[in-house]
């Protein structure tokens, strides 16, 4: 009985003393509202069991019960944990020489092209064993938690086979259980096509052998697509989508990167949870994507390692998109996990404030992984994931280039992060 309550006090916790708690609450944001992010000040969160079980204003009737743990944040701000809803978490090896073909003129499509690109990526990835990509994963997510991120969606795509696939996919499960954090996986077989087989073969084989055994073991939510010229077309894309949907599989896509095929009115049609790049979506295609409710996940440290525009933004907001943000974080195209450069950068180049980039790396995030219903604000029944700052407001995070003051990250109401770099799991 003893050891019962020992439990049950460890589980109760208020966190207290927030000079200001940017809560989220109250759903996605859009249009005027992505800048309400709803600050309480002189704040706590009272946690149970990992949940939200409430958040306010601390006043004089606010008294201490010796039943649970109080934790004092010492007058830091307090965000929602970030989300970081588009990577490729699991590889080994690096492009280097990639980036200096570009410099040298050559472009992304031309690498892949001449067999580079992801496909070195891939015999780098295939050739490595289960334990080297863990340790891998696992440094690549510590320093995406050491900058506030508490959620990844992380992709496969860097096998084009079975089993290097699955590899990949059972990785994020092993690094999520290490890290005592959410991984959702994505099953990204369309990233390219093998070598050795024609895309139709290609296509019949995901669709009829990898897509069911992943379904059969669970080890994916989502299927996406990369949906680009001279690599899977919108008809390659639609036969795929339809299988997906069959099985059971949320949809995402990689739409519209580079040449503006239709991905994002796929998108819409096919009710994606997110369509993702979109640099030259097609403005009647954003709108129907609008109407559906699909996210819309832009990636500036994309466009920025690569030299390209950016995604039209200014029209998105205009007319009601959700936008959320992302850093794509993968060796060639994006090699940055420094979400909080991620987050600075997207503020300059999309002319956005800090509370808007708040709201887009958080509720919305959550939105375009279909889990805005447990994560991504900070209010009641949802998951503890938050992060502590040493600033006087998430404006200081954003506008200053230097050391962001990031104290610690919890996850689910466990401290995993604090500043000395020591990941406390």
């Amino acid at each position: 009985m003893k050891e019962r309550l020992l439990n049950t006090m460890l589980n109760k916790k208020v966190f207290y003393n927030i000079s200001k708690l940017y809560s989220l609450q109250g759903g996605v944001r859009v249009k005027e509202k992505l800048s309400d992010v709803s600050i309480i000040e002189n704040a706590f969160i009272y946690v149970e069991n990992e949940i939200i079980k409430e958040i306010g204003k601390m006043d004089n009737n606010f008294v201490f019960n010796e039943d649970i743990q109080y934790i004092d944040l010492e007058g830091k701000i307090v965000t929602p944990g970030f989300i970081d809803a588009h990577t490729h978490l699991v590889f080994l090896g690096n492009r280097n020489e990639e980036y200096l073909e570009r410099m040298g003129g050559q472009t992304y499509l031309e690498g892949l092209k001449k067999g580079k690109g992801i496909y070195k990526t891939v015999e780098d990835t295939k050739n490595a064993s289960i334990e080297e990509l863990v340790k891998k994963a696992k440094e690549n997510a510590l320093y995406l938690i050491s900058k506030g991120v508490t959620t990844i969606e992380s992709k496969s795509g860097y096998g084009l086979d079975l089993d290097t696939e699955i590899k990949q996919l059972r990785v994020n499960n092993e690094v999520a259980s290490l890290l005592n954090i959410d991984i959702v996986s994505t099953y990204l077989g369309a990233h390219a096509v093998p070598k050795n087989m024609s895309k139709e073969d290609y296509i019949d084989f995901m669709i009829n052998v990898v897509m069911p055994f992943i379904k059969k073991e669970g080890l994916a939510e989502f299927i996406d697509v990369f949906t680009e010229r001279n690599v899977f077309s919108i008809e390659d894309t639609i036969k795929i989508f339809d299988k997906a949907k069959e099985l059971g599989f949320k949809l995402k896509i990689h739409a519209d990167e580079m040449t503006p095929l239709g991905g994002a009115g796929l998108a819409a049609k096919y009710k994606c949870i997110s369509a993702d790049h979109l640099l030259c979506a097609k403005e009647e295609d954003l709108i129907n994507m609008k109407e559906n409710n699909v996210v819309a996940m832009l990636l500036p440290m994309t466009s920025f390692n690569l030299k390209k525009n950016y995604a039209n933004i200014s029209f998105m907001k205009e007319n009601g998109l959700i936008i959320a943000l992302s850093t794509d974080f993968n060796p060639g195209s994006s090699p940055c996990n420094d979400f909080i450069m991620m987050m600075r950068v997207a503020s300059r180049v999309y002319n956005l404030t800090p509370s808007e980039i708040l709201s887009m790396v958080t509720i919305n995030a959550a939105k375009a992984l279909d889990k805005d219903w447990i994560m991504g604000s900070l209010e009641k029944n949802k998951q503890a994931d938050f992060v502590v700052f040493d600033e006087e407001s998430f404006d200081d995070v954003i506008i200053s280039m230097g050391n962001p003051y990031l104290k610690e990250v919890y996850k689910k109401g466990q401290l995993i992060w604090r500043d000395n770099n020591e990941w406390t799991r």
